[in-house]
């Protein structure tokens, strides 16, 4: 295997909804050495809690604009730490 999926609503309105999915995707990175994994595909997402990728008027806010830039992922040279 390639890459696997990771993707979820990183920008979902629901601060619980994210921390949720965050702590599923550390369980997943765990994974993915045993797998043979080195990549993890991920998307942003959108404001919609409804719709990921559903455009929402929300995104453009300043809050959320301020939101992309504190997803709270340590960067690529931390990965490995997740």
């Amino acid at each position: 295997m390639a890459a696997i999926s990771g993707t979820f609503n990183m920008c979902h309105p629901e601060q619980a909804e994210r921390a949720k999915n965050l702590v599923r995707l550390r369980v997943l990175a765990g994974a993915c050495r045993p797998l043979g994994v080195s990549v993890i595909t991920l998307c942003t997402g959108s404001r919609d809690p409804q719709d990921m990728w559903r455009r929402h008027p929300d995104n453009d806010t300043p809050e959320a604009l301020a939101r992309y830039g504190r997803l709270h992922w340590p960067g690529p040279a931390n990965c490995r730490s997740l």
